[in-house]
């Protein structure tokens, strides 16, 4: 096991270090579409046809051949023709395509192979017997409002990339294209614990020096969101037994494994220690606020092979961000997603003067207010403490101040992590 550094390392550096040592599960199996939703493909999924496979309206109107606005009328100024037939979508064309008239045409519907452009059906006047059109030349170009073959989509393009974890609008792509069926990785298994002797679950009544777990809830539900299957093993008490149990179980049944409390320099933190037996583990000092320990390392299991193994802060805002920092890049690539998933983040304006040391990345809860440019103002809270709840739950983004910036004035841009997005 490697000394405890003498300073705190760059989250960046920690992080490049972290995901060079983490293997993507390897176990696959095929999904129905809907169920894939949430789940990282295991292979490329090629588009088997062109989308759209035929030339299609992109409006409601008439259909016709662009030829026409160069044929010789007694009216120079516009067309008179005849609407010999209809088409919808989904429908046969009812009626005849004629070369020297029209057809009436909706969104989605297949264009006649003899025409090559669709006036909207604003531009056009038409009699009472709907039988007449009249279209003025200059409203006639060829491919106009003509969704081409294979405009959206070409046969053999890659739909989708492995790698890639599907969301509602790769769902509806894959439908589109008629792929009912996508190969995934199996969902990641993820044992979630907590560590500490003045743990309580939440429906326990507390005696004087104890508090409820909110690490533990908190933690299972980001690894929830994350797309994998949270396992809650529950509270340890901070003891060298307790804790070779719980670590050995959840490495037996999961394939990462979280902890929080437990990694602080204290004389009741044994985790140190135990790890050191289970496994390979390093601890780091990181450069961050909040937050600073982090354990990370493997536990080894029975059949010689090897669990993650992060260890988090207790203090739960610090919990919070270590995993927005660290531990969801690293459930990402033993997932099987790439490229690394990054948090939804906005740029937006310090409405006041924010203090900063040079060399540690702080993450600071903020309120995002409206600016009059229509841009996004973000106005730092007050209370920063590793151990205030309340204000995560008040703050709307977080706001990301790199390792290498000091101070920032009003009107330093920056960028926030939208806490309502992610």
């Amino acid at each position: 096991m490697s000394d405890q550094r003498s300073s705190a390392e760059r989250v960046d550096h920690v992080l490049q270090s972290i995901l060079a040592s983490i293997t993507p599960i390897t176990q696959s199996e095929w999904l129905p579409i809907l169920d894939a939703s949430g789940r990282v493909l295991a292979q490329d999924v090629v588009a088997p046809e062109n989308l759209p496979a035929a030339p299609v309206s992109a409006m409601d109107g008439y259909a016709l051949s662009a030829t026409l606005a160069d044929a010789k009328q007694a009216d120079s100024g516009a067309l008179h023709l005849a609407v010999t037939g209809k088409s919808l979508a989904g429908r046969q064309l009812e009626g005849v395509a004629d070369p020297v008239g029209a057809v009436r045409i909706f969104t989605g519907a297949v264009i006649p192979e003899c025409y090559d452009c669709v006036v909207p059906q604003e531009l056009v006047a038409s009699t009472s017997s709907d039988k007449l059109v009249v279209i003025r030349r200059e409203d006639i170009r060829k491919g106009l409002h003509v969704r081409d073959v294979g405009e959206d989509v070409r046969k053999g393009d890659i739909l989708v990339a492995r790698g890639q974890q599907l969301s509602s609008r790769e769902v509806a792509l894959l439908a589109q294209t008629g792929c009912a069926r996508v190969l995934v990785h199996r969902q990641l298994k993820v044992s979630v614990v907590s560590i500490g002797d003045e743990l309580r679950n939440v429906h326990q009544p507390l005696n004087t020096g104890l508090i409820h777990d909110s690490n533990r809830l908190m933690l299972l539900d980001l690894v929830h969101r994350a797309g994998a299957q949270a396992i809650d093993l529950g509270i340890t008490p901070d003891d060298p037994a307790s804790l070779r149990s719980a670590l050995s179980q959840a490495a037996s049944v999961s394939d990462l494994v979280i902890s929080s409390g437990g990694v602080s320099v204290g004389e009741a933190d044994h985790t140190r220690k135990v790890l050191d037996e289970l496994g390979e583990i390093k601890f780091w000092r990181l450069a961050i606020k909040p937050g600073r320990p982090l354990a990370y390392g493997f536990i080894k299991k029975e059949d010689k092979s090897q669990t993650p193994f992060f260890g988090l802060p207790g203090n739960p805002v610090a919990s919070y961000v270590t995993f927005l920092a660290i531990v969801r890049y690293a459930l990402a690539r033993r997932a099987g997603q790439d490229p690394l998933v990054t948090a939804p983040s906005i740029r937006a304006r310090l409405l006041k003067a924010t203090a900063k040391n040079v060399g540690r990345t702080e993450y600071l809860r903020c309120w995002l207010r409206p600016a009059d440019d229509g841009g996004w103002n973000a106005e730092v809270m007050p209370s920063q403490g590793a151990a205030n709840l309340l204000s995560l739950a008040q703050a709307d983004g977080l706001v990301v101040l790199p390792h290498e910036l000091g101070a920032l004035e009003a009107g330093s841009w920056v960028d926030v992590i939208n806490l309502r997005l992610a």
